[in-house]
């Protein structure tokens, strides 16, 4: 069998995300402008790493790329040994992703609906699905949310929601922008809490965007800050 480097890296040596010479340009009305320019990062499994940067730095951008939302205008990115260009539909098997709670769910659904919905998407058997939503919601103390209609939630039960979305499948990396926005002292415990604990159960892998350097510094493994275009990461 022939690996490419990303799978070798991925098999032998445990890197969950790479990515080399990253690119990429918006094109609007005429004019361009290069978001990401030769990113370069590495990040191993087991490991938490966090990107910081200024609003328009790219950070979210970033994040669609390595999620298969978006297309790199040059350069490569991998994430558990796949391509995203060459592979997304198995980089999307391997990632879960937390994305603007705010308008990701499907309003008119209650909680559990929502969740019933997105893990038939991912192929979660039925009676598996009902036991992993009522474990997760318990875990994120959401349980008395499970009949409320999203559109009832507030921003921070959503986002809770969107964490225990994305985790439904058991993914081998988590990809969070911005993990404890809209929530409250309690409430942003509980999801770092529940992330180091993700991270540590069989070497899985999270990348996230924040602006709290002390979330940065306490929480991940490593960070780094987005500046024009290119990643500048900082060791703990």
């Amino acid at each position: 069998m022939l690996y490419n480097i990303s799978e070798l890296l991925y098999k032998f040596i445990n890197m969950s995300i790479i990515v080399k010479n990253l690119s990429k340009t918006f094109h609007f009305k005429g004019k361009s402008r290069e978001v990401l320019a030769d990113v370069n990062l590495e990040v191993d499994s087991g490991r938490i790493f966090a990107l910081m940067g200024p609003n328009g730095s790219g950070k979210t951008t970033f994040l669609k790329i390595l999620s298969t939302l978006i297309l790199p205008a040059n350069g490569e990115a991998s994430v558990s040994g796949y391509n995203v260009v060459d592979a997304p539909d198995k980089v999307r098997e391997k990632i879960g992703l937390v994305w603007d709670s705010d308008r990701s769910f499907y309003q008119v659904l209650n909680v559990e609906e929502n969740l019933k919905f997105f893990g038939r998407l991912l192929n979660i058997p039925e009676k598996s699905l009902a036991e992993r939503i009522d474990s997760l919601l318990g875990q994120f103390n959401l349980l008395d949310w499970k009949s409320a209609k999203i559109s009832h939630c507030s921003s921070g039960i959503k986002q809770k929601v969107a964490m225990v979305r994305a985790v439904l499948h058991d993914p081998e990396v988590i990809l969070i922008d911005e993990p404890t926005r809209s929530l409250d002292d309690k409430s942003r415990k509980e999801i770092n809490s529940y992330i180091r604990s993700f991270i540590n159960s069989d070497k899985k892998t999270c990348l996230m965007v924040t602006h709290d350097l002390d979330e940065a510094k306490n929480l991940a493994d490593g960070y780094g800050y987005l500046r024009e275009g290119k990643i500048e990461v900082q060791k703990k």
